[in-house]
């Protein structure tokens, strides 16, 4: 058997029938591949005309073989597969994350979960490379990172913060917006502020970035809204803008941002890698005083040793 070849892609195939196996495909046993690779090279109008059995006998593997590779893809059995196969799809949710009214939970959970992958390869696709670099660098040489933000984006700039912080770098985030303009005039130009908006139009975002720019503090901006109030106060653009359809949460955008941010963090770690060992101990060590001993049965009343 040949091994998978995109190029031979019918165009009447759904997207996700091809994703789907791909994606599994490092996983699946020898026999399995055969059967992957044969639904790839042959197009799926002509090979579900077969009862589990006639596959077996055509594929030359097992019955066993087939209901494993099925459940490997996310199917009950062969009957389910072969059912959205037959319609040109791998599951219920077809290439479309639109939740409905009358989708079901299992459903739910796999529009949601094709959706968030879809948003976190849309922005490794399309955020700028370069943008992305320089960020890296001013974050890691920077002395004090401030975070701000409002609402949703306050905690994105919340756990930015924390993230920053679990590898030893000085960051800090303010929920008061009041508190988070007064914070930037403490900023020396060693600093970094990052603003996190989507719109591009929040207030008290924007007027911390004018004011950090106005003292000559550099000034990161991640934003969904190209042009937006916010990016002409930013030094460096970061659009986390994610390609999905309309759903009932903005969770699309949550992700995006976190995404950027999760990249930002480990560039800094690779970095500064040198630098940031003894800080990561400690700070590893510092949050082991947060939890219980993994030996303990039950909670004891007593004070916090040291």
């Amino acid at each position: 058997m040949k091994k998978m070849d995109t190029q031979s892609k019918d165009e009447n195939h759904s997207e996700e029938y091809f994703d789907r196996i791909q994606r599994k495909y490092n996983i699946l046993s020898a026999s399995e591949k055969r059967i992957a690779d044969f639904l790839m090279l042959n197009g799926h109008e002509n090979n579900l005309k077969y009862n589990i059995s006639d596959c077996s006998t055509e594929l030359n593997v097992s019955a066993a073989t087939i209901v494993r590779f099925c459940r490997t893809l996310g199917f009950s059995g062969f009957g389910e597969f072969r059912y959205y196969m037959q319609r040109g799809i791998l599951s219920p949710i077809g290439s479309s994350t639109q939740i409905n009214s009358t989708d079901n939970m299992h459903t739910i959970i796999q529009k949601i979960a094709h959706l968030l992958s879809k948003t976190t390869l849309f922005v490794a696709d399309t955020i700028d490379k370069k943008n992305l670099s320089k960020a890296i660098d001013t974050i890691s040489k920077s002395k004090t990172i401030f975070f701000c933000g409002a609402g949703s984006a306050g905690g994105i700039a919340q756990v930015a913060a924390s993230i920053f912080q679990n590898i030893g770098m000085k960051s800090l985030y303010i929920a008061d917006e009041m508190m988070q303009i007064r914070f930037v005039h403490t900023l020396e130009p060693a600093d970094v502020i990052i603003g996190i908006t989507n719109c591009g139009y929040i207030k008290s975002v924007v007027d911390a970035l004018k004011i950090a720019r106005n003292r000559k503090i550099p000034t990161i901006c991640i934003t969904g809204t190209n042009d937006s109030l916010v990016t002409k106060y930013s030094d460096i653009v970061l659009y986390s803008s994610a390609d999905y359809e309309n759903t009932i949460d903005q969770s699309p955008i949550v992700i995006a941002q976190l995404t950027i941010i999760n990249v930002l963090q480990i560039g800094c770690a690779v970095k500064n890698i040198d630098n940031l060992k003894l800080p990561m101990l400690n700070t590893r060590k510092l949050n082991e005083l947060k939890r219980y001993s993994l030996r303990l049965k039950e909670i004891k009343v007593d004070r916090v040793k040291f």
